[in-house]
């Protein structure tokens, strides 16, 4: 997946409705890949709709974010929240304020 995702940022400037290099497309489901993959007329030829791709790849993405098979480093929602809390003795002066 992650592969997919730099393949794309190559892809970013290109016009084509077609992708030019060979993909992994092991993180994909049958039914993306029956989305995504055309044979050509011509000699039968798989080839890759880029903007279709796209959409599965971010559509994956998000997926994989959602289950935390994917995480993006130093962000706050996978991060371990226990970094970020004060210790007791900067709590304590606070409390009484926090009560009221």
């Amino acid at each position: 997946l992650i592969d997919a995702i730099e393949l794309i940022l190559t892809q970013e400037r290109s016009r084509s409705h077609w992708l030019d290099e060979a993909v992994d497309l092991a993180f994909t489901t049958q039914l993306w890949r029956k989305t995504i993959v055309h044979r050509t007329e011509v000699g039968g030829e798989e080839r890759i709709h880029r903007r279709l791709f796209e959409v599965c790849v971010f559509s994956s993405l998000a997926n994989e974010l959602k289950s935390g098979d994917v995480a993006v480093r130093g962000s706050e929602t996978y991060a371990d929240y226990r970094e970020q809390l004060l210790p007791w003795e900067q709590c304590e002066p606070l409390l009484e304020d926090y009560c009221k």
